[in-house]
Parts: structure tokens; C-alpha cells; sequence
């Protein structure tokens, strides 16, 4: 198989919004509840007054998910494609996996399969041993695809 590399070009999003002008806008308009008393005279505008404050708060929240789901549209489809390769190379695992006592089977250097199948993968991500996977658990292949930038 031919050396295989995850090749990413990102450029990473930038987002901008008046923040300051709202921070302003806002602290200045709020300072009147900061100064209002409330008690049992005027409970039903202090219910009020929490109401259109909580109000405030939520739209900005609802705002600031739908700028996070806006950002996240490109991150969406790579995290799709890269399942989609996952699930392509846990099939072949698969097979491996019913072949009867994998973890003692040995070839005659004394490398159990499961090293050999790693330092393999290793090697065709090319990175061969420079991971440092020798001596680890079939699971640090998992670590040889992380290493990939």
C-alpha cells in the first residue's frame, strides 16, 4: 500500500460583532435595576423586570448558538468524511478480530500479530517507528492516526 498522509488546509474563520457597541449599549440601559428597590409594593414590575431581563439574556444566548452552529458547518462535514474513513479501516479489523487467539499468535521474530499490524499501519501513515508505538498495545494505532497532521 502507498504511503498514506491526512492532508488539512484550514483557514481559520474569523467572527466579528459590534460586542463593544452592545456591552455599552447594554450596561448603560441595565443601570437603572441596579438602583431600584423592590419589595412588596412593586412585585408584579419587578416580575416584569426579570421577565424582559431573562428575555434579554436568552436572545443573546440564541445568538451567540446559531454564530457557534454557523462556525462549526465546515468542522461538521470533515468530522462526517473522517467516520466514514474510520468505519472503512474498522472493517478489515473486523475480519481480523475473529481469527482465533489474535493476541497469542506470533511470527517467528516473536512480534505478536497485533505489533505487526500496528507497526504496518505505522508505517503506511509514514511515520514508522518514530511514533514510538514499539512495545505498545494493538489500541496505540489509535495514537499513529492522531500523530497525522
Amino acid at each position: 500500500m502507498n504511503e498514506l498522509q491526512v492532508v488539512v488546509q484550514q483557514t481559520p474563520g474569523t467572527v466579528t460583532w459590534n460586542y463593544e457597541d452592545l456591552k455599552k449599549a447594554i450596561t448603560n440601559a441595565l443601570e437603572v435595576y441596579k438602583t431600584t428597590e423592590y419589595d412588596d409594593s412593586n412585585i408584579g414590575q419587578a416580575k416584569k423586570d426579570r421577565a424582559m431581563l431573562n428575555n434579554l439574556s436568552k436572545s443573546v444566548n440564541a445568538r451567540k448558538i446559531e454564530i457557534k452552529k454557523k462556525c462549526l458547518e465546515p468542522y461538521e462535514l470533515i468530522e462526517t468524511q473522517a467516520k466514514e474513513l474510520m468505519a472503512i479501516i474498522q472493517e478489515p479489523i473486523a475480519v481480523i478480530d475473529q481469527t482465533p487467539d489474535i493476541g497469542e499468535a506470533a511470527d517467528e521474530s516473536g512480534h505478536s500479530l497485533g505489533m505487526i499490524h500496528r507497526d504496518r499501519a505505522a508505517q503506511i501513515i509514514g511515520k514508522g517507528d518514530s511514533l514510538g508505538l514499539r512495545g505498545r498495545s494493538i489500541g496505540s494505532g489509535a495514537a499513529a492516526l492522531g500523530a497525522v497532521r
